[in-house]
């Protein structure tokens, strides 16, 4: 960062949270800050780093000027509008976050603000619970999901099957709820023969599984009894989870619906 505008940087961040465009390692981010270093402009000036806040987590990092690509303010003119506006996008940040059980861990939190990549955030949040789905937690396993790495595939494959084998323990689960709750045994009996049908899903999507090689060969694949299949998106992940339905298209020649 040259001098002037490394004097330019200090003016607005000592007045504003400001937004910044930083490489770390070998990959880059944008995130909103806040000046929490205590010593004055001209100090600041002839020093190499700068003390600041991470408006999301509230943590603390040093960040050396020279790692600074650029920076940029939401309502450099109005300051009430800009503090409303950053607390606004931090709310939503947050309640984005909560959905991920990674990200308390911290590191996957870096992926949603990175800008060296090309997916949009929409698609960069889809593959975050993907990463959750596979127990990963770091930027090097993104690069590696979405390049298909092998070790990472294996990983996410157990993961999916997990997904499935959750989903048909729910059904289940409800299954015997209900059978528990009525006293027809005629229905006892319809929900019996369900159970068993449904029964070959874990083993039989296990092997279905170990023939697939990509994020999308194995997102695609769902079982046929268990459709229709999970609308995979942020609120598939949302807490309570949403009651999940099943539709067999035929027993004992009728149509069932649960």
């Amino acid at each position: 960062m040259n001098l002037l505008y490394k004097s330019l940087f200090l003016d607005k961040i000592f007045s504003f949270p400001c937004y910044i465009n930083y490489s770390c390692s070998k990959y880059s981010f944008e995130k909103p800050f806040r000046l929490a270093d205590d010593r004055n402009r001209g100090m600041l000036l002839k020093s190499i780093n700068i003390k600041l806040i991470d408006c999301t987590t509230d943590s603390v990092i040093v960040l050396n000027f020279d790692d600074i690509i650029m920076f940029h303010i939401q309502h450099e003119n109005d300051i009430e509008k800009c503090e409303e506006e950053l607390q606004k996008t931090i709310d939503d940040n947050k309640k984005l976050f909560s959905k991920f059980k990674f990200l308390k861990g911290g590191q996957m939190y870096d992926l949603f603000f990175r800008s060296d990549v090309d997916e949009s955030k929409e698609i960069r949040l889809k593959n975050m619970l993907l990463l959750d789905l596979a127990h990963l937690d770091g930027l090097d396993d993104y690069d590696r999901l979405v390049n298909n790495d092998k070790s990472v595939i294996q990983d996410f494959r157990n993961g999916w099957h997990e997904f499935i084998v959750n989903k048909y323990n729910e059904i289940i689960g409800s299954l015997d709820k209900e059978s528990n709750d009525i006293d027809d045994e005629s229905i006892k009996s319809e929900l019996q023969s369900i159970k068993e049908i449904l029964g070959c899903i874990p083993e039989e999507s296990k092997k279905e599984l170990l023939t697939k090689n990509t994020i999308e060969e194995i997102m695609d694949y769902w079982p046929t009894l268990l459709l229709p299949k999970v609308d995979f998106k942020l609120t598939a992940f949302d807490d309570p989870p949403p009651k999940w339905q099943f539709k067999l298209n035929s027993l004992n020649g009728t149509k069932s619906n649960k």
